[in-house]
Formats: structure tokens, sequence, C-alpha cells
């Protein structure tokens, strides 16, 4: 009886490592909207930090493995919660900024039209709440993976996944090269679909992936570095550097999974477990409320000046941090 007890704790003790991986992305998601200025902003913001949305996509699929529809129907719900109290602080945000300025009305027709709702599920697109289209897609994931797991064609499922990640690739080039609009290349299908399908399928082959030897999984991260590097600095016409995202970004993952499980920076690790998703949702908030306090309209500070401009990223993850904790504090969780 003991051993089974010790049996089921080890099975269901946290991954450490995993909410690590989740620490670090949402801290690299607020460097990718708020940049630094300059080369490291470039760096950092359009090519370091984008494993970020891939891995809490591919760990949502790790965790997705061998789940019956009971758990996928109550995670979509969680979502949809999520997405609802997100999108009423967005929205409540921007209205009563745009009273103050006078604009409120204009703000409205502009932002809500009869398109509006193709624009949300096709596109996964909210223009004045932009991290939410994570939220969508993973929302229109979980209902098709819902109806996979009933029907059990989990397995049939993985066989689409490299048409999906070939698809993603193709249409993320195109889209960058001819510098369409950021929406065009965003939905489920290509956003979220391949890299959930990626965590799902490492999980049911884990011996297989543990088995590859670490120089060949960092070899793939620095060379998909390197690739999604290239075009941002040199003057190719194709804009390719998606192509090397995916590949480091499931890299990432597959070294997260085979390093041991244990606990490597607790801080990082608590930030991961309890804070990433409000962290991931409410940063760029927090960065427009910030923007807004320290505008000429109020204290007269301008963070786009000087160093002010490179204080303003971390600025926004100590805020973003603060405002996730109180968020927990108080249980606004789902």
């Amino acid at each position: 009886m003991e051993n089974r007890t010790a049996q089921f704790v080890q099975t269901t003790k946290r991954n450490e490592v995993l909410n690590l991986l989740k620490g670090l992305a949402c801290i690299a998601v607020v460097f990718i909207h708020i940049k630094f200025p300059g080369a490291v902003g470039i760096i950092l913001g359009s090519s370091l930090t984008h494993f970020a949305v891939p891995s809490f996509l591919m760990i949502a699929g790790y965790f997705a493995f061998e789940k019956d529809e009971a758990v996928i129907k109550r995670r979509l719900i969680k979502i949809l919660k999520i997405f609802a109290f997100g999108y009423l602080c967005f929205l409540g945000y921007n209205v009563f900024v745009q009273i103050l300025r006078g604009f409120a009305i204009e703000w409205l027709s502009l932002n809500f039209k009869y398109t509006t709702p193709i624009k949300y599920a096709v596109f996964c697109t909210i223009d004045f709440a932009i991290p939410l289209w994570y939220l969508i897609a993973m929302a229109e994931t979980y209902i098709v993976w819902y109806f996979i797991v009933k029907h059990k064609k989990e397995n049939k499922a993985l066989y689409v996944m490299p048409l999906l990640f070939l698809f993603k690739m193709v249409l993320t080039v195109y889209c960058e090269t001819n510098h369409l609009p950021w929406m065009y290349k965003i939905n489920f299908l290509t956003g979220a679909m391949p890299y959930f399908l990626f965590g799902y399928y490492l999980h049911s082959k884990e011996t297989f992936f543990k088995s590859f030897r670490y120089s060949s999984v960092l070899l793939v991260i620095i060379a998909g570095i390197l690739i999604s590097m290239i075009s941002l600095f040199c003057g190719f016409h194709i804009k390719f550097s998606c192509i090397g995202i995916v590949f480091y970004s499931l890299a990432i993952f597959t070294l997260a999974i085979k390093i041991p499980k244990k606990s490597y920076c607790r801080p990082l690790e608590y930030i991961g477990d309890k804070l990433s998703l409000n962290v991931y949702i409410f940063h760029m908030l927090i960065a427009s409320v910030l923007s807004t306090v320290c505008s000429k309209y109020l204290l007269n500070i301008d963070l786009s000046a000087g160093l002010l401009n490179w204080i303003r990223p971390i600025l926004v993850v100590i805020l973003t941090l603060v405002w996730a904790q109180v968020l927990e504090k108080v249980k606004i969780r789902f």
C-alpha cells in the first residue's frame, strides 16, 4: 500500500522544469511586445524570445496526453472563463480611457462591427487586447481536441501535425515577406494546433525523445536561433526567420523534457506555476496603464527617452508580476 501511495505521489508531482520554462516564457512575452531599444530590442523581440508562446502551447498538449473528454471540457471552460475576465479588463480600461479623451463612440464604432465576430473567431485577433489571441486559439484547439478525444482519433490527428507545421511556415513566410497585417498569419490551425500536437506527441514518445543527445538538441537550438536572426540583419527579400523559430522552439521544449525533473530556480518556477498566465494576459494592459500615467497629461515623463527606454521593459515585467501576484492572492484564478 505504501509503495502504491509513493508511486502515485511521484507520478503526480509537479514538473518544476516545465514551470521554469513557463516562467521564462511569460517574461519573454513581455520583451516581445515591450522592446528594448536598438539591436538588443530587435534580437530579443524578434528572435530569441519567440519560443515563449509555442512553449505554452506545447505544455498544454503535453498535459493533454491520455486525458479524456471530461478533462478537456473542463480545461476548455477554464480557458473561456479566463478569456472573459481578460476581455472585460481590457475593454473596461480602453472604454474608460476613451471616455476621458472624448472619443468613446468613435472607438466603439471602430472596434465593434458586424465583421468583429469573424475577426475574433477566424483570425484570433482583438486589436485592443492582442495577448488574448492565445486564449481564443487555445479554446478553439480544445474544442477540436474534445471531439478528437471523444471519437478516439488522437493518433490519427498526429498525422496532420507535419502538414500543419508546413502550412504555418509557408503562411508566415508569405505574410512577413509581403508585409501583410499580423492577423493574416494567426489562426488556431497554424498558431496553436501544431505545437499542441507536438506536445502531445512528445509525451506519447517521451522515452524516444529523451534518448536524443544533449549536443544534438543544443545544435538544433543554435541553428534555429541563427536562422531566425539571419533574415533580421541580412537584406534578404524573403523573410524566413519563422522557420528557425519553429525548430528552436521544438528543440527547447525537447530539452526541457530531457533534463532531470528537479528544482533549478524556485522564484522562476513559482512565476511559471502561479503567475505566468496572468503575466501573459495582462502585460500589455499594464504597459498601457504605465504609459498613460507617465504621459504629458499626468506626470510628463517620456518613457521612450534615453535610459528610460531601457528601463521600461523591465519595469513592465516587475509591475505585471506584482499585478499577477495580487490576482493570485485574492484568488482571481480559474
